[in-house]
């Protein structure tokens, strides 16, 4: 059976790195997303000394080692990009930073969001913004060669002002994803986000086919088709999609059985937790651990 992980991000907040990776290892997850967005880009950890960040990130593969979990990817701080060049600057040696963190808790695999500007929306300002992400991603291909770590590129969204909803951008076609991995190299793998899919793409199940043997990551969770929700998979009743849910998740299960996709399977599903709040973090998670196990079952 596929492993099961979720993102660290809520359970690290509610009861530190630390014992939040020891609690999920404690509910039975083989493995997480490590989440670095808890971390603020220009807070002390990554302003200060890089020796130090690095020793930090080690301690805490050592924590997770010896409770059994796996670091099964690393999810960079965000944004990527902001459209002022001294701070995308600066975010680019954090992205970069991020690289190391992920080599220091032993991950294979750092997911790392596309640069999106504002105003590539739909078909608008896509060969520039290709440009943009093909400097970018370029600046972190030597440490990705250097420490032997994948870049799962995401597929994302942007939001229309005027019609006042989520619309496509970068990567949010399979297609594109495809031509962005050729563009940037071997160290450059897929990482499909399940409800960024279902708001700017062709649909996860079509996604999926499309990508094929690029898969290798997942971030999985279900939205109403209107926003990006991060709720649980799977919300409809008996198997049917409702206003709840609009992933056909047995499809999806079909889908993935097809490519044979062999990596983790992996919820990003953290809004759950934070409607439930702190009081209730353990029985959230354990919920979610249920939740994925039978999505790997069904794989």
């Amino acid at each position: 059976m596929l492993k099961v992980s979720m993102t660290t991000d809520f359970m690290m907040r509610t009861y530190g790195d630390a014992e939040g990776l020891r609690r999920l290892a404690d509910i039975g997850f083989d493995a997480v997303d490590f989440g670095m967005f808890k971390y603020n880009m220009h807070g002390e950890l990554f302003t200060g000394d890089v020796g130090a960040f690095e020793d930090y990130f080690a301690s805490l593969g050592e924590v997770a080692k010896s409770a059994g979990l796996m670091i099964g990817q690393v999810h960079s701080p965000m944004p990527s990009y902001t459209g002022e060049p001294a701070e995308d600057a600066y975010i680019l040696e954090c992205q970069k930073k991020a690289i190391i963190a992920a080599h220091a808790l032993g991950s294979p695999y750092i997911v790392i969001h596309p640069c999106i500007p504002a105003i590539c929306r739909y078909d608008c300002y896509r060969k520039e913004t290709r440009e943009i992400n093909l400097a970018f991603y370029g600046a972190l291909t030597p440490l990705l060669e250097k420490y032997n770590i994948k870049l799962g590129v995401e597929n994302m969204f942007n939001w229309d002002p005027d019609k006042k909803c989520i619309c496509p951008t970068v990567c949010s076609s399979a297609e594109e994803m495809c031509d962005y991995m050729d563009m940037c190299g071997e160290q450059f793998v897929a990482c499909l986000d399940i409800g960024h899919a279902q708001l700017s793409g062709s649909g996860a199940p079509d996604m999926i086919r499309k990508l094929g043997k690029r898969l290798e990551l997942l971030h999985i969770h279900d939205n109403d088709a209107a926003y990006d929700c991060h709720v649980a998979p799977m919300l409809g009743y008996g198997g049917r999609r409702t206003h709840m849910s609009s992933v056909d998740w047995p499809e999806v299960a079909r889908a993935l059985r097809e490519v044979g996709y062999r990596g983790t399977v992996s919820l990003e599903a953290d809004q759950t937790q934070c409607m439930y709040g702190p009081e209730a973090a353990m029985e959230s998670a354990r919920l979610l651990y249920a939740v994925a196990r039978a999505l790997a079952r069904m794989i």
